[in-house]
């Protein structure tokens, strides 16, 4: 008996585990975006539902018929009852979430409860065998027999058919910045001169142990500094470029995989050969964030050049998704073609800097204190000079107070609400950068429109100079390359989506083309937004200082006449003629909300 109890206390582990292992997945995954689910369940994934659900009820039974045995196997076939309900749940939920069956999850467990009912089975049918009351207990085998016949069934789906919906070996997420490394000429040549390896080693003696201690060079243009890591540091650093690049997630990207010492016996020397291939490998910019930087102790300039290398890296990799600048009203809808992808990241990286001519370049920073108190650190760059100033998010409401009493709220970009940060943890790091890219596109916005260039805005980033200086600022001209075309969003079918072709000039010798998508609801809150900008009484300093004269008439839309009897290409040739008076307005460019609407952000 005693052998029985030790024998069910050890069955409870794998029901144990794979609860807290789902709720874990439940947990991590309630918040993904649901793909578009078909209204009639697969027939497969029915009949595991059922198999599941079966099993779960025989359970319950088998939970309440053995109430007077020891507490021991009670706790097995409760915890046994509440797996198998959680199983029956996880299926709906993998399925709808799109979440692949795993070996160390689901498919483990049918598999190795395949192997505990079959061993229960067996045991009971010995005991009873032998009972003097066995026809009374014909029932209860029955139901284990069942039981083991349904999970066997469940066993083999979970070798042969684990998922209902294909899994392809491409993923869509897979890092554009991987296949298209070649084609990023500054980033290569950069990395030429960058590189990490260790040098020699200590033997360090501790009171339990000896601690073999690399010196590791790190080497960038010709400059080498010395850090010292243990092979537990490395392990650290591993764990980091996983959580970087979670398998899950990028399945086809080749992560450097850290040597295993523990596995057979190596020289000190071999260790450091393997150890230094593992170093050649993780020494490119898709790997070096802000932590691996402090690992390897790089700071200064070059620690701001890898920084903004990988920063670009990762807004070309992003520019075929879709990018949501909810503050202006607007959704970019850009693409870039996939077979021009490979050639058009150099351009994109080395036109980025000319593309990008602002009256101020704004960058925000999280700060934690000691006290858990969180902070902004502004970096701010113009022709006054440069400024860094530490601000709170009281800070920023006070300025939004100060700018409402003079412009309009129907032009003032929005202000992250404060409301929505005291429903998460106030150390929620993701929640704390989402909040501090607001508030980094909020300033951005403010600062480059001259509609919003009031003193306080200045004084609040540290600037009290006269603005007007800041004024002396050369613009840009736009273009639209005609013909404006359409077409349907394969998203929402009802939805018009028209291609613009933009020219952006420079210069006389320079001038860079793209395209941007957008509804005939954007041209329409672009011109609500330019009409009310024109009441700013900054606008109206910024274009008495330049001796302008402030547009007094202003274009008219066309009408949304899309689906009546006039065609698409009328509406298409309207506005068009409208984005042209729009962009000879004088000073026009200078407005953030039409360089957002054209997507030259």
């Amino acid at each position: 008996m005693n052998e029985n109890i030790i024998l069910y206390a050890i069955f409870d582990l794998i029901p144990a585990w794979y609860s807290l292992y789902s709720l874990n997945r439940i947990r991590r995954h309630w918040r993904d975006g649901k793909e578009h689910i078909p209204r009639i369940f697969p027939k497969v994934l029915i009949l595991k539902f059922l198999i599941a659900l079966a099993i779960s009820l025989f359970t319950i039974v088998q939970t309440i018929s053995i109430m007077s045995q020891s507490l021991v196997v009670k706790i097995f076939f409760i915890t046994f009852s509440v797996s198998w309900i959680i199983s029956s749940i996880m299926l709906i939920f993998e399925f709808t979430q799109k979440l692949v069956m795993r070996w160390a999850g689901h498919r483990g467990f049918w598999i190795l409860s395949f192997i505990e009912w079959s061993l229960l089975t067996f045991l009971n049918l010995e005991y009873h065998m032998t009972s003097f009351m066995k026809d009374i207990f014909i029932p209860r085998i029955t139901l284990f027999c069942i039981c083991t016949g349904l999970n066997f069934v469940l066993a083999i789906f979970a070798i042969t058919k684990p998922n209902e919906f294909h899994v392809s070996p491409t993923r869509i997420d897979k890092p554009l910045m991987r296949s298209t490394r070649n084609s990023i000429v500054i980033i290569q040549s950069f990395f030429d001169k960058f590189s990490i390896k260790i040098r020699d080693y200590k033997i360090k003696n501790t009171e339990f142990a000896s601690v073999i201690v690399y010196n590791t060079c790190v080497e960038i243009e010709g400059v080498v500094h010395v850090v010292k890591k243990t092979y537990k540091d490395f392990q650290q650093l591993d764990n980091l470029i996983k959580m970087i690049f979670p398998e899950k997630n990028f399945p086809r990207i080749e992560i450097p995989v850290l040597p295993n010492f523990f596995l057979g016996r190596m020289t000190t020397e071999e260790k450091m050969d393997q150890m230094n291939l593992y170093l050649a490998k993780i020494c490119c910019v898709d790997f070096f964030n802000e932590d691996t930087l402090d690992f390897f102790e790089i700071e200064g300039f070059n620690r701001e050049k890898i920084l903004k290398l990988r920063n670009d890296v990762m807004e070309a990799a992003d520019v075929l998704k879709f990018v949501d600048s909810g503050e202006t009203g607007f959704i970019d809808l850009s693409l870039i073609n996939h077979e021009q992808a490979g050639r058009s990241f150099a351009e994109y990286l080395s036109t980025k800097t000319i593309r990008s001519l602002k009256f101020v370049e704004v960058k925000v920073t999280l700060n934690i204190e000691n006290d858990d108190r969180v902070s902004y650190s502004i970096l701010s760059q113009c022709s006054l000079g440069e400024r860094q100033i530490k601000k709170s998010f009281k800070d920023f409401l006070n300025l939004h107070k100060d700018l409402k009493k003079k412009i309009s709220l129907e032009i003032l970009p929005k202000l992250p609400k404060k409301s929505y940060f005291k429903l998460v943890s106030k150390m929620d790091l993701k929640a704390l950068e989402i909040k501090k890219k607001k508030l980094e596109k909020y300033l951005i916005y403010l600062l480059n429109d001259p509609a919003f260039h009031a003193f306080e805005l200045f004084e609040f980033i540290g600037y009290t100079k006269n603005l007007k200086e800041l004024w002396s600022f050369k613009g840009v001209t736009y273009e639209i390359v005609p013909p404006i075309e359409w077409e349907t969003d394969i998203s929402e079918m009802e939805s018009i989506l028209f291609i613009i072709t933009v020219k952006k000039i420079i210069s006389e010798n320079h001038s860079y083309t793209w395209q941007t998508k957008r509804t005939y609801k954007s041209f329409e809150y672009l011109n609500k937004l330019l009409i009310k900008r024109l009441q700013s009484p900054y606008l109206k300093d910024f274009y008495k200082y330049l001796n302008i004269e402030i547009p007094v008439s202003w274009p008219i839309i066309p009408e949304n006449t899309i689906g009546l009897n006039s065609s698409l290409e009328k509406v298409c040739s309207d506005l068009e003629n409208f984005m042209d008076k729009i962009l000879k307005t004088p000073l026009i460019e200078e407005a953030y909300a039409l360089t957002t609407f054209l997507n030259d952000i």
